[in-house]
C-alpha cells in the first residue's frame, strides 16, 4: 500500500495525472468542444491541429468605408464576398515563459513602429498590421502541455451573414476562451 501512494504522488508531481480534469490533448479538446458545436459546423483534428469550420460559406463584409446601403442585407448582397469560417487551432510545445516574451515583445516592437508612421493612412496601417501580425505570430492559449496559435478567416472588422452564424462564431470563440488560459 505505501508503494502505491508513493507511485502516485511521483505520477502527480510529475505531470502524469491531470489536474481538475482538464483536457490537455488535441484529440481531448476535440472530444469536449465537439459537444458544444452547432448545427452546421466540423471539427477535424489531425495531431497537432483542431479545425473547427462550418460547412456552408458565408458572407463576409467589411463595413467601412462603404457607401450607404439601405439595409444591411442588401451591403452584404453588393459588397460582401462569400467564404468558409474556420478557426485553426495549432498546438506546439509550451512556451517558457521567457520564449513567449521573446516572441511577444518582437511582434509588438513591429506594431509600434507602425503606430509611430505618420504618414499612412489607417487603411493602410491596418493592413501593415494584419501582414505582421501573420509573419510574427503568437500564441494565443495554452494549457498545461501546448502553446495554442489560433488562425481565423475572418478578421476582427468584418461583419458575418448571416447575422446568426456570427453569433454561432462568438459562441464558439467563447468556448475556447473557457478552454484554455489565455496569455497576456
Amino acid at each position: 500500500m505505501k508503494i502505491l501512494k508513493y507511485l502516485v504522488l511521483f505520477l502527480s508531481l510529475t505531470g502524469f495525472v491531470k489536474a481538475n480534469n482538464e483536457k490537455v490533448t488535441p484529440k481531448e479538446i476535440q472530444a469536449h468542444l465537439k459537444s458544444a458545436l452547432p448545427k452546421g459546423w466540423r471539427m477535424i483534428y489531425d495531431y497537432k491541429s483542431l479545425v473547427i469550420y462550418r460547412e456552408k460559406e458565408v458572407r463576409f463584409l467589411n463595413p467601412y468605408g462603404l457607401p450607404g446601403s439601405e439595409t444591411l442585407e442588401k451591403a452584404f448582397k453588393e459588397f460582401g464576398w462569400n467564404d468558409h469560417l474556420m478557426i485553426k487551432l495549432h498546438f506546439v510545445r509550451k512556451y517558457e515563459e521567457k520564449e513567449f516574451k521573446e516572441v511577444k515583445d518582437l511582434r509588438d516592437q513591429k506594431l509600434n513602429k507602425l503606430k509611430e508612421n505618420k504618414k499612412l493612412s489607417g487603411k493602410s496601417k491596418l493592413s501593415l498590421q494584419w501582414k505582421i501580425e501573420e509573419k510574427f505570430l503568437v500564441p494565443k492559449y495554452y494549457n498545461r502541455d501546448y502553446s495554442i496559435y489560433i488562425h481565423r478567416t475572418d478578421k476582427e472588422l468584418f461583419s458575418i451573414w448571416p447575422q446568426s452564424v456570427e453569433k454561432e462564431f462568438v459562441d464558439i470563440l467563447k468556448k475556447l476562451k473557457e478552454t484554455f488560459k489565455e496569455y497576456p
